[in-house]
């Protein structure tokens, strides 16, 4: 459970590094059977020329509670018309029902998604989607 809350805490610290200058921050509704929780999101170019995404989810149900089974949260990013790329999962505390990742992508166009999955490693979403967002990253 500390290594939970350990991790959703650095989560709320990057989300909070990453906001101090200049991100773009979108404010998310979940969707499906997720309509109760709420994410922000945070991207913004970094040194190397990536794109820095931090997510932060809160009132978000357990896995399991949205498909049978699932004991994760899979962050998936797809450019353009590619297959999607799992980014990671989300580091999910049931108890407090929050959730946080930090990625990187090379892309300044893409919509993400967040599912719950059965494998801790999917190679492709499930149809359970309780987050999406388009997000262009402002020149």
């Amino acid at each position: 459970m500390r290594k939970f809350a350990s991790a959703v805490g650095l989560g709320f610290v990057l989300l909070g590094a990453v906001g101090c200058s200049g991100a773009q921050r979108y404010e998310i509704t979940g969707v499906n059977a997720a309509q109760g929780a709420d994410a922000t999101l945070e991207v913004e170019e970094e040194d190397q020329g990536t794109v820095g995404v931090a997510i932060a989810v809160q009132h978000l149900l357990p896995p399991e509670r949205v498909q049978t089974n699932a004991e994760h949260y899979a962050v998936w990013i797809r450019h353009q018309d590619r297959a999607p790329i799992h980014a990671g999962n989300l580091a999910y505390d049931s108890e407090k029902r929050t959730g946080s990742l930090r990625v990187s992508t090379p892309h300044r166009q893409f919509s993400l998604s967040i599912t719950a999955e059965v494998g801790e490693n999917p190679a492709f979403p499930s149809d359970d989607v309780v987050f999406r967002q388009a997000v262009t990253v402002d020149d």
